[in-house]
């Protein structure tokens, strides 16, 4: 009894500690994070597990966006994986805007699965692959700013209407073969109908003769017995 009230009270005092759920956090177009020379926000209204604003960064679901440019910037964010782990091949991880007079930036961005390759495309022009680091980091670089920077899941081609989040990886250049017709065996046909067989005839052969001769036999048998009756009798 002393251990089941000692593992309720320990329960109790470790439930507050435990993230049993996560608040889901409406973020609207008009909503702006701050971190060093970065202002965020995103394109329309999103729905994201977490959100937090750091001096250095702002963490949006898992991935914490690390962005470092040379002069003050604005990221708009238009789409974000809520599970970026479990992606497929080909799938969208994120899409944002990038917007600033000129300059160099660097982006880092974490959240992605480790040692897993990714593309980056810039106004749908594919630009470079890049490996996630242990932690699950992604890191490059962009020279040109007021872009459109997606990042897809897998080796890079550019994607057929130049970007979308795609359910599968197809590259521009691959075409879909073209498909045989299958053609159609003819049913099978109805064997030929048989002629009509005719009755068949009188099958009784010439067997009078052995009748006849049974009838006889059988008839002196009968005339014998007789004969001998009245003998027996006459005797008597």
């Amino acid at each position: 009894m002393k251990r089941i009230l000692v593992l309720l009270i320990l329960c109790v005092v470790t439930l507050p500690f435990i993230g049993i759920t996560s608040a889901e956090t409406y973020v609207d177009k008009d909503t702006f994070f701050h971190s060093t020379n970065v202002i965020f926000n995103t394109t329309k209204d999103l729905l994201f597990e977490n959100v937090s604003a750091f001096t250095d960064h702002v963490t949006f679901n898992d991935s914490a966006f690390y962005i470092t440019p040379t002069n003050p910037a604005n990221i708009s964010i238009q789409y974000l994986a809520p599970n970026i782990i479990a992606l497929p091949l080909g799938a969208t991880v994120m899409q944002f805007f990038t917007n600033d007079s000129s300059g160099l930036a660097y982006i880092n961005i974490s959240g992605f699965l480790a040692f897993t390759t990714y593309s980056v495309y810039m106004n749908s022009t594919f630009q470079l692959n890049v490996i996630s680091t242990a932690s699950g980091f992604v890191n490059f670089t962009s020279n040109v700013w007021n872009r459109y920077i997606e990042v897809y899941v897998g080796a890079g081609a550019l994607p057929p209407g130049g970007g979308g989040r795609l359910p599968q990886f197809i590259p521009s250049d691959e075409e879909p073969p073209d498909e045989e017709p299958i053609e159609e065996e003819p049913p099978d046909e109805p064997p030929d109908e048989l002629p009509d067989e005719e009755p068949p005839g009188d099958t009784t052969t010439d067997t009078q003769t052995p009748d006849v001769i049974t009838t006889i036999m059988i008839f002196i048998i009968g005339i014998i017995v007789i004969i001998a009756i009245i003998i027996g009798r006459s005797k008597l």
